[in-house]
Parts: C-alpha cells; sequence; structure tokens
C-alpha cells in the first residue's frame, strides 16, 4: 500500500511538473522614459525571462510617458527607494538609516526600526542637507546608501550592505506586501514623494545665512 502511494505522489508530481513547464506566462514591464536604468530594468528582466522561461513568455514593454492610458485600471503599488534600502538590513539591532545623494548639497534619507515584523519608518521622507540630517542623529544608527559618507557623526555606523542598491527581491516582496493590503497608487498620484526645493530656493537658504 505505502508503495502504491509513493508511486501515486511521484506520478502527481511528475503531471505537475509538466503542466508548470507547459505554461506560458505574459508580462508587461512598465518604464518611465528611455532611461539607463529603464534600459537596464529592460535588459535584466529578458536575460531572467531567457534562463528560467525561454521560449514560454511574452514580455511587453510599457513606457508610461508615451502611452499613459494604459495605467488605468492597473494595480500599481510604489516602493519607495528609501523602504528598498531599508529592507537589505532586516533583524537589525540599530536603528536603519539610507541616505541617497540628491545633489545641489542635499540627500535624501529616512529613518527605520525592526518591529519584529518588518523595517518600520520612524521618520517622514526627508531631502535635508547632510548636516542637518547629522544632528538629527541622536543614538548609534546604522548609515548606508551612497551618500553615507557625508553625514559626519559620532553616531553613524557606515557598513558595506550586501549590494549597492536595493535588491529586486526586496522590492517584490515589498510591492507584494503592499499590495495584499490593497495599498495601490492611482496613476494621478504616482509622483516622486522626494521634493527638492528649487535652485531660487536654495540660494535664498543660502542668503539668508549670511
Amino acid at each position: 500500500m505505502a508503495e502504491k502511494k509513493i508511486r501515486s505522489t511521484e506520478s502527481k508530481l511528475e503531471s505537475a511538473a509538466a503542466e508548470t513547464a507547459s505554461q506560458r506566462y505574459v508580462l508587461k514591464l512598465y518604464v518611465t522614459g528611455a532611461t539607463a536604468r529603464s534600459l537596464r530594468a529592460i535588459a535584466n528582466i529578458k536575460a531572467i525571462c531567457e534562463q528560467y522561461l525561454k521560449g514560454r513568455y511574452d514580455l511587453e514593454v510599457v513606457d508610461i510617458y508615451q502611452r499613459p492610458a494604459r495605467l488605468r485600471g492597473e494595480q500599481i503599488v510604489a516602493v519607495p527607494t528609501l523602504d528598498a534600502m531599508a529592507a537589505l538590513l532586516p533583524f537589525a539591532a540599530l536603528p536603519v538609516c539610507p541616505v541617497l545623494d540628491a545633489r545641489k548639497r542635499e540627500v535624501y534619507a529616512s529613518l527605520y526600526r525592526w518591529d519584529g515584523a518588518g523595517m518600520h519608518r520612524v521618520w517622514e521622507y526627508l531631502a535635508i542637507a547632510p548636516a542637518d540630517l547629522a544632528r538629527r542623529l541622536e543614538e548609534p544608527v546604522i548609515v548606508l546608501g551612497d551618500a553615507a559618507d557625508q553625514i559626519h557623526s559620532p553616531y553613524a555606523r557606515r557598513i558595506r550592505p550586501p549590494r549597492r542598491g536595493p535588491s529586486p527581491a526586496s522590492v517584490g516582496a515589498l510591492g507584494y506586501s503592499r499590495l495584499a493590503i490593497g495599498d495601490t497608487v492611482a496613476p494621478a498620484d504616482l509622483v516622486p514623494i522626494y521634493l527638492r526645493p528649487s535652485e531660487a530656493e536654495l540660494k535664498r537658504r543660502g542668503a539668508a545665512l549670511r
């Protein structure tokens, strides 16, 4: 009897594997213009598909700048880069502060803590001068990102993260968790959350400090 059950299980597994191998996947990749990152994303997804789904996929690349109407009716989930950077360090014992170079003497940053289930954002998203960010640190904090070296604070603990930028896996996991709870974004609301002051505003601030 046990042998029959084993054979039955093996048969079901083989059938499932054969069915999966015959499935065809229809994929859509949304990009924002023909930027270097968009072209890299297209090349990466094509390479992944060729490796794991060769001959079994259809890939459509949609440039939302050229075809914005295609976003209507789609479920869009926004994953900020800072959130994805913080997700590189789950279970961190110290708070985590991703810092990205915003140019014009400012950085993008926020602060996160591990709450037992995920990285919880403590601060708002900031576009801030490095010196002002350093003054906000009041306890030892892990600082990472391409602008981490600009944060001069005795509390800054710089580490070498597992990768330079956000992990595609962490972006996917964050996106999936937000989609599961219905945290989607309407196309009209899909705008950058890091709002940097204009050049005129930065000059005005500089003049006020003299």
